[in-house]
């Protein structure tokens, strides 16, 4: 992002915002993130779409049927652990990514806030210039079964409240 320039009480101020070397580390970041997600849903997608079966021939002796599905336990467990690893990889992806969506949405939204309140700091110092009224108080009618009551303040204590 370019330097822009903001008033404040007449005089430019350098805009607050995020330097380049911030949003070329999220972007960076982002982009492992996005791989992490790719890489976790190819993982899964061998993971699942390897051929499970076993097939048995029933002529061969029992202990290379026992050899056969040993060497399918072991498939078994490798594309499990092949699963696992890419639900753990794209979980990890999506977990940073939704941090960086986050923290961008958050900062935007303070960067904005800051710009209003600048802007109306802005205004409201070229009003006062302006126009002298501006400098007194404001009073607001108060209903009058109100008037006794006091809001956020502490009272003394009267001496026959005990």
């Amino acid at each position: 992002m370019t330097d822009q320039l903001t008033l404040v009480d007449g005089e430019p101020q350098p805009r607050a915002q995020c330097h380049n070397d911030r949003e070329s580390l999220l972007d960076s970041v982002s982009y492992f993130a996005i791989g992490f997600v790719l890489v976790g849903l190819v993982f899964s997608a061998i993971g699942f779409l390897y051929p499970r079966d076993l097939e048995r021939d029933p002529s061969a002796s029992a202990a290379e049927n026992e050899r056969v599905e040993a060497d399918y336990m072991q498939l078994t467990n490798a594309l499990n652990s092949i699963i696992i690893a890419g639900m753990i990889l794209t979980g990890l992806g999506g977990l940073i990514l939704s941090g960086i969506f986050t923290n961008t949405v958050v900062c935007r939204e303070c960067q904005r806030r800051d710009d209003e309140n600048r802007t109306l700091t802005s205004q409201q110092t070229t009003s006062r210039e302006e126009s002298p009224a501006a400098h007194r108080p404001i009073t607001t009618a108060t209903n009058s079964a109100d008037s006794n009551v006091n809001y956020g303040t502490v009272s003394q204590a009267s001496p026959n409240a005990q």
